[in-house]
């Protein structure tokens, strides 16, 4: 799947380069996000972020990227 791609299907999602993924929020607002593969594209399926288990900075930054794709919902 190709950038483009995700950003059609889920156009509130945000690509974050330090992570190579494209996160976005599913309709129960669960934050989750597709990995980019090392030819560029993504996978095409769900991975879901668990906080429970997240350093508290990488927490922290993921719960800011949420944030700002629901403002943008």
């Amino acid at each position: 799947m190709t950038l483009t791609e995700l950003q059609t299907a889920h156009p509130y999602g945000v690509y974050y380069k330090p992570h190579g993924s494209y996160y976005t929020m599913d309709y129960d607002n669960e934050l989750g996000y597709f990995i980019q593969l090392v030819d560029g594209s993504f996978e095409t399926q769900w991975n879901w972020v668990d906080f429970d288990t997240l350093e508290e900075s990488v927490s922290d930054e993921l719960e800011l990227l949420a944030k700002n794709i629901l403002v943008n919902m």
